[in-house]
């Protein structure tokens, strides 16, 4: 264990000094258990999280708003996305983690506000090895900035939402444009039919009034794109 700890290290460091902007680190926790640290962690990403390394396990899971999870299925068409909430992330990093030792890795998503500028989100790629010897598992993993992606990703969920608002608007409007017609056409015959000195002939003017302005709304509603 203190051997590829040691190698670990080693390459990550020279793999720093290329310049890659990747986020590089190598976290290890006891098996089946939540305490988590990190043996290593390059500088860019203690800087991003502002804060050293002694802390930044802390910082880090302090700083998440959110976490997805992206599984494939080979015999579905899509990839399935589990997002866990903040209020759950306890529950959800020992699902993440017991997930990890089953299948020797670790894919996801982190919605993150670190104290030191606005909200980021960081995509998480690691290999997961078990020391039974040691009761240790190790996560050698990169962290990518990808918020420019996602912003992207939520802008065109945002658009689909309203798109799909829109047309439910849409049908709704012209459903009730057909009732419409008719109780305008009613007070049309009413007031046609009703001596102008009837105290009813003025009410049946204000229907007609009231059907004729929820008429301009829903040709209003149904012009928005």
């Amino acid at each position: 264990l203190k051997a590829r700890v040691a190698d670990s290290i080693s390459s990550f460091r020279c793999f720093h000094r290329t310049g890659n902007p990747i986020l590089s680190y190598i976290s290890a926790w006891p098996k089946g258990e939540d305490e988590i640290w990190y043996e290593f962690a390059s500088d860019s990403f203690a800087e991003l999280m502002g804060c050293g390394r002694k802390e930044l396990a802390r910082i880090f899971r302090q700083g998440i708003i959110d976490q997805r999870i992206y599984h494939y299925d080979p015999r579905e068409t899509r990839t399935g996305k589990g997002v866990i909430a903040r209020s759950t992330l306890g529950d959800g990093f020992m699902a993440l983690r017991k997930e990890a030792e089953e299948t020797g890795a670790i894919e996801a998503l982190y919605k993150l506000s670190p104290a030191s500028g606005n909200p980021l989100w960081l995509k998480d790629q690691a290999v997961v090895e078990i020391y039974e010897d040691d009761g240790i598992c190790l996560s050698l993993g990169n962290l990518t900035v990808v918020t420019k992606e996602m912003q992207c990703e939520e802008e065109r969920l945002k658009r689909e939402k309203l798109l799909v608002a829109l047309e439910t608007a849409g049908g709704i409007c012209h459903e009730l444009n057909q009732p419409l017609q008719s109780i305008y056409g009613y007070s049309e015959f009413l007031l046609r039919e009703m001596d102008p000195d009837s105290p009813l002939f003025e009410i049946a003017g204000n229907i007609r009034e009231q059907i004729h302005l929820m008429g301009e709304i829903t040709t209003k509603l149904m012009e928005i794109t």
